[in-house]
Order: structure tokens, then C-alpha cells, then sequence
């Protein structure tokens, strides 16, 4: 509306300078002209104040987004580290190392599962090693966790690392997408949520204490020795010999070892997040 009357306003004011309207009526003079300024001063002022407010607007929007970006990472993180006894270097290191032990534990329980029963030298044998290789995981574990790998501590450590990132995924990721700051890596995405998946699926926690575990294998060991040892004097002694069920615990525990060592290595890359650069649109939930 004010630009058309600015413009008549304009030719108006042309028209009557060819005319003389305006000879010796100075005041009028002025005010027509501040009348036809006025009408194209007010929607142009508004436009770019209306621009610079939206971009002022915006920056608060993304400053506030870093900042809970920011302390969400750092409360993810610290959940994370709360329970591990060395810096996250070497506790990346150690992880792979403690795979490296518990998958030779589950080899050895496959051993030992496969061994003739009535072979008592062979079956002796193959129970040593399993056991030897199931107190050192223990003694790797111990040196890895501040808690028990088995306590009810180490199963609420667990759900409050899902919980940390579900603040992250759940209420800082859209917003960031929303304002076109950074996330991480889609492939990282990806792994992070398959990692708590896997947590998630331990849940809820079962205890078990993983010195129980040896102590049982041990007891069951003997057992079938004992009674192996009965029936070839003739006594019609029934053996149980089923030293898989003790691979659960392991197997259970490789699970959870392959996602803690995701998120370990997923940490480094969250200092970028919610920073300026590329726009890196993450996968939609279910994707």
C-alpha cells in the first residue's frame, strides 16, 4: 500500500514542480517531500529490520543449540568413562585386548565341548585350558572396570549410557538438522545406534558374577570326571556333561565389549558436533 502512494506521491510531486505548484509555499514543499519519502522509508526500514531481527533470532537459536549440543556430548561422554579405570586411549586398547582374551575363552569352551567324555586325559586337559582362559578374561576385566562386569552397578552404568544418548538422538540431533549445524558422520550414526541396540538388548540386566562362572565350570568338570571314573568300574552312574551353557556369560559379555568400543571410538568425533560447516543431514530414526 505505501509503495503505490509513494510512487503517486512521487509523480506528484514532479508534475507540480513543472507546474509551479510549489513556488514560494517552501513549507509545503517539505512537507509533500517528507510525506513521499516517509511512504517509501517505512516499508524499506521494515523489510531489513525484519531481515536483521530473523538473523539475530537465528544466531540466538543456534548459539543456544551448540550449547546443549555441547553439554549433552559432554554428559555422554562422561557417562561413558564413568566406569573405566584408564584414560580412553588405553581404554581402547584394553578393549581389544579383552575380545582378543574372551574370544580365545569361547574357543576354548568349544573345545572342551566337542572333547569324547569317556577320553578323561583329553577331557582334563581341555578343562584346564578353558579354565586358565576364563580366569585370565576375569583378571582382565577386574583391570578394565572400576564395578563388577556381573554387578547390578555395572547394569545401571549401562542403561544410563542408552539414556545419555537418546537425550542426544532424540532431542539434540533434530534440532541441529533443523538449523543446518553439524552431526556426526552418517556411517558413525549408524554404528552408535547399532552399538546401543546391543546394550539396550542386555537389558534388563541379569546378575551374574563371573567368579561364580569358573567355580561352576570347575564343579562341573569333576563331576563328569567323578562319574565318568564310576562307570568304567562298572557303576551305572549318570554324567551331565554340558560345559557349553558356561559360553552364555562370554558371549553375552562379546556383545557388550564390541559396543562399548564403538562408542569409545565414536567419542572423537562428537567434538564437532553442532559446529558451523557442511550441513550433514542424519539418517531418520528407522532408517
Amino acid at each position: 500500500m505505501c509503495l503505490p502512494l509513494g510512487c503517486a506521491a512521487v509523480a506528484l510531486g514532479v508534475y507540480g514542480d513543472g507546474h509551479g505548484w510549489w513556488d514560494n509555499r517552501s513549507f509545503l514543499t517539505n512537507l509533500a517531500s517528507s510525506f513521499a519519502g516517509l511512504l517509501f522509508g517505512v516499508p524499506t526500514a521494515l523489510v531489513v529490520l525484519s531481515h536483521l531481527s530473523a538473523a539475530q533470532a537465528e544466531a540466538a537459536e543456534r548459539r543456544a543449540a551448540r550449547r546443549r549440543a555441547e553439554a549433552a556430548v559432554k554428559r555422554f561422554r562422561e557417562v561413558l568413562l564413568a566406569q573405566f579405570k584408564e584414560s580412553p586411549g588405553r581404554t581402547l586398547e584394553k578393549l581389544v585386548r579383552l575380545q582378543e582374551q574372551n574370544d580365545r575363552l569361547l574357543d576354548a569352551l568349544q573345545r572342551l565341548s566337542d572333547v569324547d567324555p569317556g577320553d578323561l586325559d583329553d577331557l582334563d586337559d581341555q578343562a584346564d585350558q578353558a579354565i586358565e582362559q576364563f580366569q585370565q578374561r576375569n583378571t582382565e576385566l577386574n583391570d578394565l572396570f572400576d564395578v563388577a562386569p556381573g554387578s547390578r552397578q555395572f547394569g545401571t552404568w549401562l542403561e544410563e549410557i542408552a539414556l545419555s544418548w537418546d537425550r542426544l538422538d532424540s532431542e539434540i540431533r533434530p534440532r541441529l538438522d533443523d538449523l543446518g549445524l553439524r552431526w556426526i558422520a552418517s556411517d558413525t550414526y549408524r554404528q552408535v545406534r547399532k552399538a546401543i541396540a546391543a546394550l539396550q538388548s542386555l537389558l534388563p540386566f541379569r546378575e551374574e558374577d563371573i567368579e561364580v562362572q569358573v567355580r561352576g565350570l570347575i564343579r562341573h568338570v569333576e563331576k563328569a570326571r567323578v562319574g565318568l571314573l564310576a562307570q568304567r568300574r562298572g557303576r551305572a552312574v549318570p554324567v551331565m556333561w554340558c560345559p557349553s551353557f558356561f559360553a552364555e556369560e562370554p558371549r553375552k559379555l562379546q556383545y557388550c565389549l564390541k559396543a562399548l568400543k564403538c562408542l569409545l571410538a565414536a567419542c572423537r568425533s562428537m567434538d564437532k558436533i553442532g559446529t558451523c560447516g557442511e550441513r550433514r543431514r542424519s539418517l531418520r530414526h528407522g532408517t
